[in-house]
């Protein structure tokens, strides 16, 4: 069973400040077991992992929780607002990005106003502002940062069912 582990180091606690150390070590062990969860729920392959816990250290930042005074969010403490919860997006989701008309072609190569529309892609990120970080698996290696406005979300299929449809 492979798991996700990250890779962070904690110094040697003098013998006043082991509590420190076991907080620090519970919230590693939490980010972990969330981005192994987020992995195993999307069926992900593993390689993933580093989303993930990205994802993972995100959801735990912007989420309230009762660990917090007031079960109050990590952001909340920071910035005294609330998270906008409308921008958290099922992690591995299905992501329809449109492509710009000036951008399309169709198998030929060529420009053409009737070629596909959209490209689909997967949900492994949130980025600066209201940008999100999208996978496009047909294009090797291709990551984007899109603007909302540019995305038609299906959080119902997950990146195992994405393959099916283009």
């Amino acid at each position: 069973d492979q798991r996700i582990q990250l890779d962070i180091y904690t110094e040697t606690a003098t013998p006043g400040e082991t509590g420190h150390v076991h907080i620090v070590e519970a919230c590693i062990h939490v980010i972990e077991s969330t981005a192994h969860a987020l992995i195993e729920a999307a069926k992900a392959p593993l390689l993933w992992g580093h989303w993930a816990i990205d994802l993972a250290v995100f959801s735990r930042n912007m989420l309230p929780h009762g660990g917090n005074t007031g079960t109050t969010s990590p952001y909340e403490l920071m910035t005294g607002r609330k998270y906008d919860l409308t921008k958290i997006k099922t992690p591995f989701a299905t992501v329809f990005a449109r492509i710009d008309r000036s951008d399309r072609t169709n198998s030929e190569g060529h420009r053409s106003v009737k070629s596909k529309r959209f490209r689909t892609g997967i949900y492994v990120g949130k980025a600066e502002g209201d940008g999100y970080i999208i996978h496009f698996p047909q294009q090797t290696g291709t990551l984007k940062t899109l603007e909302k406005r540019d995305l038609i979300w299906d959080e119902t299929l997950n990146h195992t069912a994405t393959r099916h449809i283009e």
